[in-house]
């Protein structure tokens, strides 16, 4: 999820400084054109602020006292050219692995082809970067890629990027300081314990130490600036260690083990604590669900969920979380949840129309989409739309093709 914070001239000082700092350095000689001077014309501002995109116009808003009412003013035409809404990549329909990209438009309830990558992909690895979607890895139906690709939407096209170091699938990633990381996952013989960051602005992976185990399943989180590795699977063992990457430092640090050995559990990060729910141990579902705070270094056993799950949907919205669908030891399920991390209480929530497990999830206007995924065994292309404020289901118009393992984004939110 692209997230933004409106805090209108808090960074004005230090943007300032840095600026004037910059042109010193970078002298353009009387040529210079103020920055306000491009939003002196709303043809202009249009013309800018289109190529540049809605998450930069909004930025321009909060920072800059002179451009901000023409920002504010061409807001809503750039709000028509990059609508809200969800893009979903990739996947498996149950015989092949997709290139074809789809977004819906949240306003219109419609799906949209998008171009397709250059490369079909399941099981694939996304982050949002500068406002472009960047997509790696994965496994085209016969061999696990280290191939990956970023799609721009000011010009509405896939391009492919340097390839990663190591071909991969099921990786962690998570998205830092600008930079993309993926971390660990399988290929077709191993399981990993590399990892590696892509930097746009060098427009190349670099290769970071490898973690202290090999982990594919693992529930990823960051929190200050810290990327975390909780549990999964090396190969051999279910594992409840715990590691974190540190740019600051450049190395990985070994944190408090997990309660309970799972894999595949879902994770979410409220108030700098990190959520880690249900999973699975051995063919055994786990219903448990365990806390970590980094100020205090300790995980902390909570309420277990009402129904065993693994492979379950999970988005943290208003200070709680909100699970649905997975698996138990028998079949998908279609019950949700929500855990009120404030009282450590679970409530049951209407169903889903469809069961799933392994679904794609974003969140978009304060509305939580749930996207394909498995009815036990089969590729759905079922696609529903849950509404906190209201605790209903909004009918969502099918996804064109059926997937499996696709990954999903929420853009412009």
């Amino acid at each position: 999820m692209l997230w933004y914070f409106e805090l209108p001239g808090l960074f004005d000082p230090l943007h300032r400084v840095q600026f004037e700092g910059m042109k010193k350095a970078h002298p353009l000689g009387s040529t210079l054109i103020q920055f306000e001077n491009l939003f002196g014309s709303q043809d202009l501002a249009l013309t800018v602020a289109s190529a540049a995109g809605p998450s930069s116009t909004r930025c321009v808003r909060a920072s800059s006292r002179n451009a901000s009412k023409a920002a504010q003013e061409i807001l809503p035409a750039i709000n028509d050219m990059f609508p809200a809404g969800v893009c979903v990549v990739g996947g498996y329909d149950g015989f092949r692995s997709l290139p074809y990209v789809e977004h819906l438009n949240v306003e219109t309830g419609e799906w949209q082809p998008m171009p397709s990558m250059k490369i079909s992909r399941g099981r694939a690895m996304l982050g949002i970067v500068q406002g472009r979607i960047h997509v790696t890895g994965g496994c085209d139906g016969t061999r696990f890629l280290s191939s990956a690709e970023e799609f721009d939407p000011c010009t509405h096209a896939w391009k492919m990027l340097q390839p990663m170091h190591v071909a991969r699938a099921n990786a962690m990633t998570g998205v830092l300081s600008d930079q993309f990381y993926v971390c660990g996952g399988c290929d077709d013989l191993h399981f990993l314990g590399s990892a590696e960051r892509y930097i746009p602005s060098e427009k190349t992976w670099e290769a970071l130490p490898p973690m202290t185990s090999m982990r594919e399943g693992a529930a990823a989180a960051i929190v200050g600036k810290r990327l975390y590795m909780c549990g999964g699977f090396c190969g051999y063992q279910y594992m409840a260690s715990v590691e974190y990457f540190d740019p600051a430092v450049g190395a990985w640090s070994c944190g408090p083990s997990l309660s309970q050995r799972r894999r595949r559990a879902a994770s979410a990060v409220v108030s700098n604590k990190i959520y880690v729910c249900g999973g699975h141990y051995g063919a055994q579902a786990l219903c448990s669900v365990e806390r970590f705070d980094p100020a205090s270094n300790v995980w902390e056993m909570l309420a277990p969920m009402k129904a065993k799950r693994r492979r379950a949907a999970l988005a943290a919205f208003a200070g709680k979380l909100l699970v649905f669908g997975g698996s138990n030891d028998d079949q998908c399920l279609s019950s949700a949840e929500c855990f009120n991390t404030t009282t450590d209480e679970w409530e049951e929530l209407p169903p889903m129309l469809c069961r799933r497990r392994g679904a794609a999830t974003s969140v978009v206007n304060g509305r939580i989409y749930i996207i394909g995924g498995l009815d036990d065994f089969c590729p759905t292309s079922s696609v529903e739309c849950f509404d906190p404020s209201i605790r209903m289901w909004r009918p969502v118009p099918c996804v064109q093709h059926r997937r499996a393992a696709c990954v999903a984004a929420a853009m412009w939110s």
